[in-house]
């Protein structure tokens, strides 16, 4: 909740985006952020029925995840915390928008394959048109982009302050590094060259994938 969002930070005396719980506590409020913007934008609420159940699942992450996990045992330098909220803060929102890319993309291969086979059930009258699921998927794409340029820049600033260094090459940065140029790739191709429809569709739900996974699977290769 939110009041234990601002408990939280009066106790750590930091931004509560560090370890499972907190991420994934954040992570929710910030697709239920995304859900609420795009859903005032075009006047559609039909990707709750994608957002809610990944809300549930975060949420239930958070509240079993055990508390504390993978919080530093130190207070960073201030300019170091801010840095590193920012980072952590603004990938997860970069994450957040992604998957309203994922289920705009979703909504335009099921919506255009009822209209492919002629067979328009209930599902079909729920969805908005394609050209709203390809706008919805071209903004937030967009937005998720911008979101994520900057989180890596204040990544890569914090590890400078903390490490001397601007980068380590560790697992989580590459997948990082490699999910900005695919999604670079996306933008561009969308903007020079009008990469939408169920081409742009197919990218972003197999971009959302990748994005999935180093989000999920590369915190288990920094361990091992």
């Amino acid at each position: 909740t939110l009041p234990g969002f601002r408990s939280r930070c009066t106790m750590s005396s930091r931004c509560p985006l560090v370890g499972t719980e907190e991420m994934s506590a954040f992570l929710a409020w910030g697709l239920v952020l995304a859900y609420l913007v795009a859903s005032r934008w075009y006047r559609t609420n039909a990707h709750k029925a994608f957002i809610f159940p990944i809300v549930m699942v975060l949420s239930t992450v958070a509240a079993i995840s055990p508390e504390g996990q993978d919080a530093p045992g130190t207070a960073n330098p201030p300019l170091q915390a801010i840095l590193l909220s920012f980072h952590v803060g603004l990938i997860l929102l970069a994450y957040a928008a992604f998957f309203i890319t994922f289920g705009a993309g979703l909504m335009y291969i099921i919506q255009e394959r009822e209209l492919k086979h002629k067979r328009f059930g209930t599902i079909f009258y729920r969805l908005p048109s394609l050209d709203t699921c390809d706008g919805i998927s071209k903004k937030s794409m967009a937005i998720g982009f911008a979101f994520l340029t900057i989180g890596i820049l204040a990544g890569l600033g914090y590890t400078r302050a903390h490490y001397g260094v601007y980068w380590k090459g560790d697992p989580l940065e590459i997948f990082s590094a490699a999910t900005w140029v695919l999604y670079l790739f996306l933008v561009q191709t969308r903007v020079t060259a009008g990469g939408g429809g169920r081409t742009g569709a197919l990218a972003s739900i197999v971009s959302f994938l990748i994005v999935v996974c180093s989000l999920f699977g590369v915190r288990y290769l920094g361990h091992a």
